[in-house]
């Protein structure tokens, strides 16, 4: 990656809420301590069309903390599939929670070509009547902390709740 972003505060992130926008070919770091946000948020019913590609996104997780993800869309930003935000050809690690999730109805997300590991409670989930759609993945180490030392025993790959 050519282009790194360091975020140093903890609750500094990128939020799109409008559409047909993206983040392409960035290494996005979360360096910090303290109780930290999402990193990448598509957020609101008007995200939709927006893509995260070729892109690398560490959540820099020190610890588990409930809700606080890699890459999250919620409060019914893609609308439907034809519509969705999409995370594609990335890696996605270290989540102090899910690496990523799809939160809320009418919230949906597809999710293909990428590569999820080390996220503390799990890689990909659907939750709160959110939609997710898993394409051609490789979703590993959910659970694991990235030193490889298993931190939540329940920790699932792939999950959908509610």
């Amino acid at each position: 990656y050519s282009r790194i972003v360091d975020i140093q505060n903890a609750s500094a992130r990128f939020v799109l809420t409008s559409a047909n926008g993206g983040i392409a070919g960035l290494e996005i770091k979360r360096t910090t301590g303290g109780t930290p946000e999402d990193v990448v948020v598509f957020s609101g019913s008007g995200a939709q069309r927006n893509t995260l590609i070729n892109s690398r996104v560490d959540g820099g997780a020190t610890g588990y903390f409930q809700a606080k993800d890699v890459i999250e869309a919620l409060g019914g930003a893609g609308g439907n599939f034809s519509q969705a935000n999409r995370v594609s050809k990335s890696v996605v690690t270290n989540a102090p929670d899910k690496g990523i999730k799809a939160a809320g109805a009418g919230t949906y997300l597809i999710v293909e070509d990428s590569h999820i590991h080390h996220n503390f409670d799990g890689g990909v989930q659907a939750t709160l009547e959110g939609n997710v759609e898993a394409n051609r993945n490789i979703i590993e180490y959910s659970g694991y902390n990235a030193a490889g030392t298993e931190v939540r025993d329940n920790a699932n790959g792939l999950s959908i709740q509610g």
